[in-house]
């Protein structure tokens, strides 16, 4: 039997499938598979 392996890596995007942004300028990303999941990308000054 095959050992599953997690395909999520930290900084990276394994399936995105949208995005939006807030008022203070950040960007989220949601990607979709089981589970989902979604990435804070923080506006750094």
């Amino acid at each position: 039997m095959r050992q599953w392996t997690s395909r999520l890596v930290e900084g990276l995007f394994n399936s995105p499938h949208g995005v939006t942004s807030d008022n203070d300028g950040n960007i989220y990303v949601t990607e979709w598979f089981i589970g989902g999941r979604y990435t804070k990308l923080a506006l750094v000054h």
